[in-house]
């Protein structure tokens, strides 16, 4: 089971890379909110993620003669994300909490791209290899590995329209180790001359390759953290 989530996070480093740079080649999709179902893209991503189904697809198929009663016994979890609500003086930067709830022990990966409002600068690792900087939280504590990259160039038009920035998150674990909590912390800075009582939304912008989803790869899992992410936001005191 550990290889096929290596093969998923081959393919989500992949996709990050392309996210961070080479985002026009990749199919786009609309942000949720709560009480609202994304629309996820039917169409298949053309990115490095795609060049990398072959790598995929030599080592899923490996035979797991465990899977099928592992499945049974563990059941489907429903996992909820959930961005922060926050507030902040002008000037200051953000904290930016990612969470999930109702997974504990049934999760062991992710791939989600976050929005925000373009006023508002995503902090850098290394603004040449395009990382952002992200602290883990709790939920994360036994992380095998996670990446963070801003989405530089090549925006789709419907972010671009409306003023959007985002940024890609993914992260993998050695089997269902994700707990509840916090997964990850992220950073933005607020305008200097932002207005008191600006609220700046902060969503999601679901891809084909976007997974939230356990060490079965269970697509039921997935839909449901998907259609129930809830959105977040921050405030200008």
């Amino acid at each position: 089971m550990k290889l096929k989530i290596i093969s998923a996070v081959l393919s989500l480093i992949a996709a990050a890379a392309v996210f961070s740079g080479c985002g026009d080649k990749t199919e786009n999709t609309n942000s949720s909110s709560e009480g609202e179902s994304p629309k996820i893209s039917e169409e298949p991503a053309e990115t490095a993620a795609e060049e990398s189904e072959t790598i995929t697809e030599i080592i899923t198929a490996v035979p797991d003669e465990t899977e099928d009663t592992a499945a049974a016994e563990q059941g489907t979890a429903m996992p909820v994300l959930s961005l922060s609500n926050t507030e902040v003086m002008a000037g200051d930067t953000a904290e930016i909490i990612l969470s999930v709830s109702g997974a504990d022990e049934k999760w062991a990966m992710c791939g989600l791209h976050i929005t925000y409002p373009e006023e508002l600068v995503c902090e850098m690792q290394d603004e040449e290899e395009r990382t952002i900087k992200y602290k883990l939280g709790d939920a994360s504590e036994l992380s095998m590995g996670a990446v963070g990259m801003l989405w530089a160039e090549g925006l789709p038009d419907e972010l671009m329209e409306k003023h959007l920035g985002c940024f890609f998150f993914t992260e993998m674990f050695g089997g269902n180790e994700g707990y509840d909590g916090e997964i990850a912390k992220f950073y933005l800075k607020i305008p200097d001359d932002a207005q008191s009582g600006t609220v700046y939304p902060l969503s999601y912008y679901f891809q084909e390759t976007d997974l939230f989803t356990n060490d079965m790869q269970d697509e039921e899992m997935q839909e449901y953290a998907f259609t129930h992410a809830l959105d977040g936001s921050v405030t200008v005191k």
